[in-house]
């Protein structure tokens, strides 16, 4: 990735430090300078160092907040709730020793990464985008193209495309419900994107749609394209058929080309947190989609969720460690050695049924998880 310089949106910026009587022509520059603001690590409670690069002259490449304020200041800590320890601070009109100095503006419209430059000896403050660049199209630090749409797995949540080298992303999907014809690619942060935070994020489309096999050019997209809210439609999708999406950019555009593919999409399997019934409570450790559990049962067991019946054991998976507020896996029968399918449910508990007592034997459950549900397969081992 390579970096640029803005101008806000060309070139350094400089503001002009006021004179007054404390200005640091008659001081001496600190060999250490802090900057607090409304950093995205520090919301005025806490500094972050700036390097020295010469006598009076500091810089420090981190993340801002949008509309960002800020001052130089003498201290690790200002401490507290008040600027006691920091009276001695620098900001757009100078050097205050009490406390009083301007905050600087940024000038930025938008959260992200810049790298301030300030030089105490000649007044001067050089402000560079130092935002992640993708093939010359600016992005948030940390964001990478989202697809969202009705082709992704779950429809219309966000999912973030793989990585493959500088500006180019792709994510190879197939439609879930039959319709396939609708997405909007969108610029997030992964953590955005896991809270499907999309709303206020940066839409990329195009009102003409997208036709398969051909690059198309795509353009921050306001309220509406093709009439419906963002989204761009896929032409001549074929919902039997798997699509490899790329985005890159240039200059000016990101672009979107949909190209069929042979390649088949990663498959999620389904997976719980935790059982919880008549054997008692335990964590499930799944690998490569399956999870095993082992337990002995005691010499005087009979199923207590189940009115003590000595042949069963009931239990329930559920997705989310001790939530039975959250999905669960509940209300299957099965037969010892049977390999069955589990349902998510919210009646009765998983049971299973054994034709002789269960009493002081080893029992092994196999749960193996697939596309749509978790299996399982009780054994008497021992």
């Amino acid at each position: 990735m390579k970096k640029i310089l803005s101008v806000f949106a060309a070139a350094a910026v400089l503001f002009g430090f006021a004179s007054c009587s404390g200005d640091l022509h008659d001081d001496i520059a600190p060999e250490q300078m802090y900057l607090i603001g409304a950093l995205s690590s520090s919301t005025w409670d806490k500094t972050e160092p700036m390097t020295t690069v010469s006598t009076g002259v500091y810089t420090i490449t981190t993340e801002f907040l949008a509309n960002s304020e800020f001052k130089l200041i003498k201290v690790a800590d200002k401490g507290g709730d008040s600027w006691p320890a920091a009276q001695d601070q620098w900001g757009s009109d100078g050097f205050s020793s009490k406390g009083a100095a301007a905050n600087f503006k940024l000038g930025n419209s938008a959260a992200g990464k810049y790298k301030i430059t300030v030089n105490i000896m000649t007044n001067s403050l050089e402000v560079e985008n130092a935002n992640t660049v993708i093939s010359g199209t600016v992005v948030p630090v940390g964001t990478a193209p989202v697809i969202r749409g009705n082709i992704v797995d779950k429809d219309w949540n966000c999912t973030s495309m793989n990585a493959e080298g500088d500006g180019t992303y792709t994510y190879i999907t197939k439609d879930s419900d039959n319709k396939g014809d609708q997405i909007v690619i969108l610029l997030m942060t992964e953590a955005e994107a896991q809270a499907n935070s999309w709303a206020n994020s940066r839409r990329y489309g195009n009102p003409g749609g997208i036709k398969i096999g051909e690059k198309t050019a795509l353009d921050a997209i306001g309220e509406k394209v093709n009439g419906k809210d963002n989204n761009t439609t896929i032409q001549d999708f074929d919902n039997s058929k798997n699509y490899k999406i790329t985005v890159s950019s240039d200059t000016e555009h990101l672009y979107c080309l949909i190209e069929e593919t042979t390649e088949t999409p990663a498959v999620k399997l389904q997976e719980a947190a935790q059982l919880k019934g008549s054997i008692g409570d335990v964590t499930l450790t799944w690998e490569n989609g399956v999870a095993v559990v082992e337990k002995t049962l005691a010499a005087d067991y009979k199923d207590s969720w189940n009115k003590d019946n000595p042949n069963t054991i009931s239990f329930g998976l559920l997705t989310v460690a001790d939530n039975w507020n959250k999905p669960c896996y509940k209300s299957t029968t099965m037969l010892v050695g049977d390999e069955t399918p589990l349902k998510i449910d919210t009646a009765t508990n998983n049971k299973v049924v054994s034709i002789e007592p269960l009493a002081g034997k080893k029992v092994k459950f196999t749960f193996t998880g697939t596309e749509t549900t978790i299996k399982c397969k009780a054994e008497i081992v021992e």
